[in-house]
């Protein structure tokens, strides 16, 4: 004949049954927010390091520029510069119309 178990001892068996299976299913899904939160934290650790390095090359391409005060003193000499290749081309012309006149 089979064994007889009471209510209570019937009742125990499988609230521990419950008890285990959910406590299999909480370990579970514990270990894949761990797994998911590692990769997620790889990722974002592999696109700020992609982030500094893109801050670098912006670092180093705006030690090349100039400053606007650079920029108006450059203006200011080519203006001057202007001024002296108008003198060179005036005097020659003089230079020129000079040695016509000597030589005619």
């Amino acid at each position: 004949m089979s064994e007889m178990v009471n209510l209570k001892e019937y009742s125990e068996m499988l609230i521990r049954e419950k008890w285990e299976h959910l406590r299999t299913l909480i370990n579970l899904k514990t270990e894949s927010i761990e797994r998911a939160t590692n990769i997620a934290k790889t990722e974002v650790d592999r696109r700020l390091e992609g982030m500094n390095e893109f801050r670098q090359q912006l670092d180093k391409q705006t030690n090349t520029f100039i400053t606007k005060e650079e920029h108006e003193e450059i203006t200011k000499q080519n203006a001057s510069m202007k001024s002296v290749y108008i003198g060179y081309i005036v005097s020659l012309i003089g230079i020129i119309l000079a040695a016509i006149a000597i030589f005619k």
